[in-house]
C-alpha cells in the first residue's frame, strides 16, 4: 500500500533540490543513491514508477513531509516543475494551479493574458479563474493593457498570481 512509511523505506528526500533518491529501488534499472524518476512530458514535471504505478515526484514528496497524497494540485510557488523542495509547495485547487501557469510558448507579447487587436489598432487584456475568461479592457498603450492585466492578477488569483519575470 502507498503511504509516507512505505514511500520513506525506500526513498530519502534531498532537502536542497528536492530531489528523491532510491534506498532500495523498485525497478531493475535503478541502483541504491540513484535520482528517481525521469522528466515527463512537456510541462517537465518528474515521474516516479512504483510497483508499475506511475507518481509525479512532487506529490510524493508532498507525501512524506504530510503523511498522505493531497487531494488538490501540487502547485510549484516559483514555477519551476523541477523544484521539489517542499517549501516552494503548496495545495491548490485545479483554477489556482492554471493561475501560475508559465506563458504559452504561442504569446507573442510577452504577457500573459495581454494581446494586440488589429483591428483595433488596441492592446487587449484578459484574465481567467475558474474557467471564465474576463475582458479588462481595450488600451492605446501596452503599459496600460499590462498594468491591468496585474491589477486583476492581484485581485482574483492573489498569491497564486504567476510569479514569472514579466
Amino acid at each position: 500500500m502507498m503511504n509516507a512509511d512505505f514511500i520513506k523505506s525506500i526513498m530519502k528526500y534531498d532537502p536542497k533540490n528536492g530531489g528523491l533518491y532510491w534506498i532500495k529501488p523498485t525497478g531493475a534499472r535503478a541502483k541504491a543513491g540513484d535520482r528517481v524518476g525521469f522528466n515527463a512530458g512537456s510541462m517537465n514535471y518528474r515521474k516516479v514508477q512504483i510497483n508499475n504505478i506511475g507518481y509525479m515526484e512532487h506529490h510524493l514528496v508532498w507525501m512524506l513531509h504530510h503523511g498522505s497524497l493531497s487531494t488538490l494540485d501540487i502547485d510549484h510557488i516559483n514555477g519551476d516543475t523541477q523544484d521539489n523542495r517542499i517549501e516552494n509547495l503548496r495545495e491548490a485547487t485545479r483554477s489556482q494551479n492554471l493561475c501560475n501557469q508559465k506563458i504559452r510558448s504561442d504569446n507573442k507579447s510577452g504577457i500573459k493574458g495581454v494581446f494586440f487587436v488589429r483591428s483595433r489598432d488596441k492592446w487587449c487584456a484578459t484574465i481567467q479563474y475558474d474557467g471564465l475568461k474576463k475582458h479588462l479592457g481595450y488600451f492605446d498603450s501596452i503599459d496600460d493593457a499590462v498594468n491591468a492585466r496585474k491589477n486583476a492578477e492581484q485581485m482574483i488569483h492573489k498569491e497564486f498570481a504567476w510569479q514569472g519575470v514579466m
